[in-house]
């Protein structure tokens, strides 16, 4: 074979495969802009997830210290009124202690009344030639001793509440005290002239004085 038939073929088959890569370029272009589609198209069918924006954090924040202080003002509530609580039965407790105290003082009164008033009825008895004067002194010493229970009564509502019982019966037979005083004037003055006298009368109702200053004198170590 001569040589020009020889560069002729050779010349032909390099324009041939000149000719047949951009088609073959031109192919794979295409698969891959299909191949670049089928994945987008996939993508795009998956939910998307998107990341709270900085003003959905601010008011989660928000709402969460809004929580924490409700809560901690809730707590200190409760706390304080705890404390209300066992200070008003700590001052119950005080208070009744302290009543009971009183009440055996007051009842102390009352009978150290009720002693004196019965040696001075006696020595009266004995010493007197007639029996109206230790009779006017006895009168006059029950009179008293029921003037001076009224008195302690009343002594023992000062500072009390309405709306509790004992302290409104004390305050009512503490304001009621002064009829026996008023009694005692209206019998000296009815059975005067039976020989009921004024003196030991009133002598009589003040015993209770004397009582009282022995009470005084004496030492309590509560």
């Amino acid at each position: 074979m001569p040589a020009s038939h020889i560069m002729r073929a050779l010349s032909l088959a390099v324009l041939g495969v000149a000719a047949s890569l951009p088609r073959s370029a031109e192919a794979f272009a295409v698969v891959g802009r299909r191949a670049e589609m089928r994945r987008l198209r996939s993508a795009s069918k998956k939910p998307v997830r998107m990341s709270p924006t900085d003003g959905e954090a601010d008011a989660d924040d928000g709402k969460d210290w809004r929580k924490q202080a409700e809560a901690k003002q809730k707590f200190w509530d409760a706390q304080r009124a705890l404390a209300g609580t066992m200070q008003a039965q700590s001052d119950r407790s005080l208070k009744e202690e302290q009543l009971a105290k009183y009440a055996v003082r007051r009842q102390a009164l009352v009978n150290e009344t009720v002693l004196w008033s019965v040696v001075l009825f006696s020595g009266l008895w004995l010493i007197s030639d007639s029996p109206f004067a230790p009779l006017s002194y006895a009168l006059g010493a029950g009179l008293g001793a029921a003037y001076s229970y009224g008195l302690g009564r009343y002594v023992e509502s000062i500072g009390g509440s309405a709306d509790e019982q004992e302290d409104v019966a004390g305050a009512g037979v503490g304001s009621a005290r002064f009829a026996f005083l008023i009694l005692l004037f209206l019998f000296v003055g009815k059975f005067k002239s039976f020989g009921l006298q004024e003196i030991p009368s009133i002598v009589g109702f003040f015993t209770y004085q004397l009582a009282s200053l022995s009470q005084g004198l004496k030492e309590y170590n509560d």
